[in-house]
């Protein structure tokens, strides 16, 4: 820190007079830009949105959050493209953003091995804002397969139901081997890969089996935020009954 930045304490007297002790301004954790977490070892200790990638597009905006279409820079082949999510909103407390550091460290967890599974790289903070940069799914989610096929009056042939089942059983059997429930499988969340293949995103609710986080079966922690029901509409359909009758407590399977 250079003087002009420090502020001075308090004078202290020697035999040439008066000396102004600077004092250490301690920096504020959450305005620091800085790698989080990545997937691998970073080449580079921090990463900044406009200057290490360049925007192809806006792929979706939603009350918390925006997805950016993006290449790296720095890399001799950047035709490959990726995913950027940014929240909309900026740090207010490290409780906000290790609320948000929770979906990706279980991400991190799961590794890169399992193609049923969206591809986590690397998170970092930005002038208080959260991103992550994840593999792309470019043929959308399921919901939105579904909606197309709504609009134009079809069904779901059978082979495409068996080969979304088998993709997310695998997606859920790799999350559950690896000592995680994912809480929210619902067609929003189930993206479809450029090679076709179903991949398992949105990890914001998912749960270490055994942490106290685990909720049992019929356990109203997870109902709580039906009272927001006008933000919240979407998730009730996907929901087990059992959790939405707030007046059973069912024991756990």
């Amino acid at each position: 820190m250079t003087p002009e930045h420090a502020e001075w304490g308090p004078a202290f007297q020697n035999s040439e007079g008066p000396i102004s002790i600077p004092l250490i301004m301690r920096q504020n954790s959450l305005e620091d830009n800085k790698l989080l977490l990545s997937q691998t070892e970073s080449p580079r200790g921090d990463v900044l949105f406009l200057r290490d990638f360049i925007i192809d597009g806006l792929i979706g905006t939603g009350a918390f959050a925006e997805v950016y279409l993006v290449r790296t820079r720095h890399e001799a082949d950047n035709i490959r493209q990726f995913a950027i999510k940014k929240i909309k909103r900026q740090f207010r407390s490290r409780k906000d953003r290790d609320w948000l550091l929770n979906e990706v460290k279980v991400m991190k967890k799961l590794g890169s091995k399992c193609n049923y599974i969206v591809e986590f790289i690397r998170a970092w903070q930005e002038d208080s804002y959260f991103y992550v940069q994840l593999g792309l799914a470019s043929k959308g989610s399921l919901k939105d397969l579904q909606s197309a096929f709504v609009l134009s009056n079809k069904i779901f042939p059978d082979y495409t139901i068996w080969h979304i089942l088998h993709d997310v059983v695998h997606g859920l059997h790799h999350i559950h081997n690896s000592g995680f429930v994912h809480l929210d499988i619902k067609p929003a969340n189930l993206l479809i890969h450029e090679e076709g293949y179903i991949q398992i995103g949105d990890f914001g609710m998912a749960s270490e089996v055994g942490s106290q986080e685990d909720g049992h079966e019929g356990d109203t922690r997870y109902a709580f935020p039906l009272s927001c029901f006008s933000i919240l509409r979407c998730f009730v359909r996907y929901m087990a009954p059992e959790l939405l009758n707030f007046s059973e407590r069912m024991c756990s399977a």
